[in-house]
């Protein structure tokens, strides 16, 4: 009986394709991800409902794990955000950011076990901490992320405040950092990159299709936003550590939505996968 090497699922007797998410299934229950380079050549379609799809079946292989990752960062952002809260907003914003940078390689963990499930991999929990080899350069790349939203709140909150199109300017500046090096991480861990290399190759590659790319994070990006909004709401309410006021609900509804990013990086392993094809065995 064929197993999809995607999502799981089995297929009877004859079947070449999985009727869940599309991609050929192999008899053995292991379906190779071929390395391409999307950069060049035909032109590849960007398949957004299958990735989301992949990425829930990929997410319920290994649920426990996920949420346990989860509930760790969000345990140590928790006490953070505790600590820091009588900080003044422009000092607190800028310390929450460089916070974000620090937790790249702690999320980058999450693509890979999600990589070792669609390759049909055991996976231990020590896994999600598999980043950390690649420390550097995914610390780099995420202190230049942090630095486009750290200068955007020391703007926003304290600096030039009253130039209204700054802030749009900055939020258009880290979409766009977002959107163009998208599958960096991946790339760093998977390929053996150098940080500007695999920055290089995301970027072209993203260029081919920047339209159906930008729905993709967009569509991602609500769905996070929808459940942290739930998620938020219920911790000011049921916690009473904050008052209900709006600073408070934006900074709570902050830290739920990067709790839910698996939901973000776990579809874009599925469209990394589908694109570039899965090189590593090992991370």
């Amino acid at each position: 009986m064929a197993t999809c090497a995607a999502c799981g699922n089995e297929g009877a007797e004859g079947v070449t394709f999985c009727k869940h998410c599309g991609p050929e299934m192999d008899p053995e229950g292991f379906t190779p991800f071929e390395v391409k380079d999307p950069s060049t050549g035909p032109l590849f379609e960007v398949r957004i409902g299958h990735y989301i799809k992949t990425g829930w079946h990929t997410f319920l292989q290994y649920p426990a794990g996920f949420v346990g990752f989860i509930l760790i960062l969000l345990t140590v952002n928790i006490v953070f955000l505790l600590i820091t809260y009588p900080i003044p907003a422009p000092l607190l914003w800028l310390l929450w950011y460089l916070i974000i940078a620090l937790f790249e390689p702690l999320w980058v963990g999450v693509y890979v076990v999600s990589a070792k499930l669609l390759q049909r991999q055991t996976c231990a929990f020590t896994d999600f901490f598999a980043g950390l080899h690649y420390f550097r350069p995914l610390l780099i790349f995420g202190l230049i992320d942090a630095l486009i939203w750290g200068v955007d709140m020391l703007v926003r909150y304290h600096l030039l405040w009253h130039y209204r199109f700054l802030p749009v300017l900055f939020n258009l500046a880290s979409m766009a950092f977002t959107l163009a090096f998208l599958f960096t991480p991946m790339l760093v861990i998977d390929r053996r990159l150098r940080l500007w290399e695999a920055m290089g190759l995301s970027l072209r590659t993203v260029q081919r299709r920047w339209l159906p790319f930008l729905g993709l994070i967009l569509l991602l990006g609500l769905l996070s936003a929808v459940i942290g909004s739930v998620i938020a709401l219920m911790v000011i309410l049921v916690s009473g550590v904050f008052i209900f006021e709006l600073a408070g609900f934006r900074t709570v509804l902050l830290i739920w939505c990067r709790m839910t990013g698996p939901i973000y990086f776990i579809a874009c392993i599925a469209a990394y996968a589908d694109l570039f094809g899965l090189q590593s065995k090992e991370y």
